[in-house]
Order: C-alpha cells, then structure tokens, then sequence
C-alpha cells in the first residue's frame, strides 16, 4: 500500500488523539481492505468505521438475505486482519 495523503493525516491524527485523551480511537473514511485496517491498528487505533463499503455489498445483493451473508463474510474477512 503506498503513502498516501490520506495514510499521513491517518497516521497524524491518531498520534495527535494518542496525545491528548486515553478515550479509544476509531478511524473511518475508505476502509474497505484487510490491509487497511492492519495499518491503522499498527498506528495505534483501537477500531475502524467502515460504512460505504458495506453500504455497496448490501446494494449490489440479490436480496436482503444473500446481502447479510456478504456482509458477514466481508467483516470477517476485514476482522482477519487485526492482531
């Protein structure tokens, strides 16, 4: 995954939340691969908002039923990538 605009304001931002509050830090915006949510953990956030991406798996299913089990699949197969 190369470094991205997006990768160093991640990387800032959870450093600067890291900082200044012991709440949990959940980034969002864009997740949508394993590799993703390995890296944003690896900078020290505690979760990920992923909405577009399960959004679209739910819209492109067949019906509500098939759109559930992708989008099951599709958490674990993003939740596989947290240490």
């Amino acid at each position: 995954m190369s470094f991205s605009k997006w990768h160093y304001t991640s990387l800032i931002s959870i450093f600067f939340l890291r900082q200044t509050t012991t709440k949990p830090v959940a980034v969002g915006f864009g997740i949508s691969k394993p590799e993703h949510v390995k890296q944003l953990a690896g900078w020290g956030a505690d979760g990920v908002i992923v909405g577009s991406a399960m959004v679209k798996l739910l819209g492109e299913a067949k019906s509500p039923e098939e759109g559930l089990k992708e989008l099951e699949s599709f958490t674990k197969y993003l939740k596989a990538a947290l240490p």
